[in-house]
């Protein structure tokens, strides 16, 4: 998970270390990113329990993925934020990073001890948070810090990364979904994939 999310730390720090600044719009959009993989690098190290292996090949993807992703962000030239801007979008990244936090740590309390071996036991119904609505509210939350920087960029290509990202928590929640019905005992088919209520 570590060849995911560091190189994104690590390209960052060294943007925001050479980069001249232009605005503190950029700097708000550059620490906004630094803060989210920072965060996701901690949880690898200190929060996440996990029940099997990545391929080396699909993390070095994804991270390849995510280092693009943030250089594409932070090359953005983004124009001074209205205050109102900034603010509605710092209060989405914040409440996005802290909503994924969260069910990363109930996710962790859910596997307090070694498997047994049997991949399929490691599994059992999530509870608590938004896990009473939707499989993955950490995904739900993650998504809505991506929107958080979207809206602080005021910037159409942040709003595509956004989408993106979408597009692809949505297809992940929904095959975990399936996963789930298929292999959990007792787990609630009326629970949505992503959004509440919704999807």
């Amino acid at each position: 998970m570590l060849i995911i999310y560091l190189p994104s730390l690590v390209l960052l720090c060294g943007l925001i270390r050479a980069a001249h600044l232009s605005s503190s719009r950029d700097l708000l959009v550059k620490g906004l990113l630094v803060v989210h993989f920072l965060k996701r690098v901690l949880e690898t190290l200190f929060v996440h329990k996990y029940s099997g292996n990545v391929a080396i090949a699909t993390s070095s993807f994804i991270g390849v993925y995510y280092s693009l992703v943030s250089a594409l962000l932070s090359s953005l030239h983004c124009n001074q934020p209205r205050d109102s801007a900034a603010f509605v979008g710092v209060g989405l990244f914040v409440v996005g990073q802290l909503g994924n936090l969260y069910h990363h740590v109930l996710l962790s309390n859910l596997r307090r001890g070694p498997s047994s071996g049997d991949r399929k036991s490691a599994y059992v119904v999530p509870r608590g948070g938004f896990f009473e609505y939707v499989t993955m509210p950490h995904y739900f939350f993650e998504l809505i810090a991506w929107l958080g920087v979207a809206v602080c960029t005021q910037h159409l290509t942040a709003l595509l990364v956004f989408t993106s990202m979408a597009s692809y928590l949505a297809g992940r929640s929904v095959s975990t979904t399936k996963y789930y019905l298929k292999t959990v005992k007792g787990y609630p088919a009326s629970r949505r994939h992503l959004v509440p209520g919704i999807f």
